[in-house]
């Protein structure tokens, strides 16, 4: 029991703030429901109609506070969908493995209900979010493309991290095993991870670019950490995620 309470301390970090300097960007906003019956609060923004960034943020934040991911979306003119997770902003419940997952599929069946196809969809996930990412892009082949950025390569090697030589595997209840289901995906993937990152170890992405199918890309952020890649990464973040995302079905090749 002590350590699937630890495990879940270091899984979930709930941010129930709501930050109102979010309505700066306009964004139309949304309460759907997933199929665990938890209530979810959404932000949308149309500025394409054939391009959709669905944006699964990370272990701490919710949709209020991502104003420079907003930013960042809005400069590249791309659609974007974000949604919280059961517990986190807004959304009712409390946060479970199989919690967002759900809220993963109905934020892409409400993508969908908004006029978007599934070849118009680009799932990003970042942190804990590219793992809930994964797990959309295989429940959901016909996406258009995967990014995953940060994100380890399943709990047990991170609940390994932190709790060392001791035998977690045997006590946590997460999975959240992208180095498995990866294998799975049948879209592009594009993996991205700082060099320096302190959270999830740069190995983690090398190790899930391993296991993705082709075509597969990896760009590394040098001299990034775990929560500043979209910052030091800059033009060169900017150029790679472009060219991978408006590729129309094999993307040109970015840092490897």
């Amino acid at each position: 029991m002590i350590f699937r309470s630890l495990e879940r301390y270091h899984t979930y970090k709930p941010d129930r703030t709501y930050y109102e300097k979010v309505d700066a960007f306009d964004h139309e906003i949304f309460s759907i429901e997933d199929s665990m019956g938890h209530v979810l609060d959404v932000r949308f923004k149309r500025l394409s109609e054939d391009r959709l960034i669905l944006f699964s943020h990370g272990n701490k934040s919710n949709i209020s506070s991502l104003d420079q991911r907003y930013a960042f979306f809005e400069s590249l003119g791309y659609s974007y969908l974000s949604y919280d997770y059961p517990g986190y902003g807004r959304s009712t419940g409390e946060p479970s493995e199989e919690g967002l997952y759900a809220s993963h599929h109905a934020a892409i069946a409400h993508a969908q209900a908004l006029g978007f196809s599934l070849r118009h969809i680009v799932l990003h996930g970042l942190s804990l979010g590219g793992a809930v990412a994964v797990e959309g892009a295989v429940m959901h082949p016909g996406v258009r493309s995967l990014i995953v950025e940060a994100t380890f390569t399943e709990s047990h090697a991170m609940a390994q991290k932190i709790f060392k030589n001791l035998p977690v595997h045997l006590f946590v209840p997460n999975r959240f095993c992208s180095i498995e289901r990866i294998q799975d995906i049948r879209c592009p993937v594009l993996i991205i991870h700082g060099t320096e990152d302190e959270t999830t170890p740069y190995e983690h992405g090398w190790s899930l670019h391993a296991k993705a199918p082709e075509p597969r890309f990896f760009h590394s952020v040098h001299g990034a950490g775990h929560t500043d890649i979209l910052e030091v990464g800059g033009l060169e973040y900017e150029e790679a995620y472009r060219s991978f995302v408006e590729s129309s079905s094999i993307p040109v090749p970015v840092e490897s």
